[in-house]
């Protein structure tokens, strides 16, 4: 499986990498980003 995933991560250009991981990292920022709301408001509720 992870052998798998470090031949196709080879294989994808450099430019197409970098795109990966904005995506990642954007995607990953707004999760985090609901997720802090949705904790925040439910704490707000409870204070």
């Amino acid at each position: 499986m992870i052998n798998d995933f470090k031949n196709w991560w080879n294989s994808v250009p450099k430019a197409q990498k970098t795109g990966l991981i904005v995506l990642a990292v954007f995607v990953a920022a707004v999760l985090i980003m609901s997720f802090g709301v949705t904790i925040g408001s439910s704490l707000g509720k409870v204070l």
